[in-house]
């Protein structure tokens, strides 16, 4: 582990690795648990997505935060986000459309933006997210078909820390 200062806001400038940051947690009295989630836990809203305006992104998950004070996602296959969608015809979305990933809060923060491609097979983040209680995380698409919410299937998994 690098050196760590006590005080967590200026540990975090340092940049650590999602492997030192675990362990900073640890070594600080947090407990964690790896949690997956799927379109049939009750934390999130799907929303159905219409393609009125084809050249808008468009909300379709929402995530209100789990109970825990932060959850963080890592940088491994362990931390993989998937989606299936298929639109109003039952044809799946096309690999080129983009996916923008963001947290919420007072403001909002784009933590990824990929392709669809990226995200059937299971899209990695490059760098490892902590994300608090206060924020949501929303994905957003730019629909070329309606698509409805039972079309929309997904897993995500990240670490939820609790002390």
């Amino acid at each position: 582990m690098i050196n760590a200062p006590e005080n967590y806001n200026e540990y975090i400038k340092i940049k650590p690795t999602y492997e030192e940051y675990k362990e900073y947690r640890f070594k600080n009295g947090w407990i964690n648990k790896l949690v997956t989630l799927n379109q049939d836990n009750d934390i999130h809203k799907l929303v159905e997505v219409r393609n009125a305006n084809k050249n808008k992104y468009t909300d379709f998950i929402h995530f209100k935060h789990p109970e825990e004070p932060v959850i963080s996602i890592g940088t491994s296959d362990e931390y993989t986000w998937k989606l299936i969608i298929y639109d109003e015809y039952g044809k799946e979305i096309s690999d080129n459309t983009e996916i923008i990933i963001s947290k919420t809060s007072t403001d909002t923060t784009r933590m990824t933006t990929t392709n669809y491609s990226d995200m059937k097979i299971g899209h990695v983040f490059k760098k490892w997210i902590e994300i608090h209680q206060s924020y949501h995380i929303n994905m957003k698409i730019k629909p070329e078909n309606n698509i409805p919410k039972e079309n929309i299937k997904f897993q995500m998994t990240f670490d939820c820390w609790t002390k």
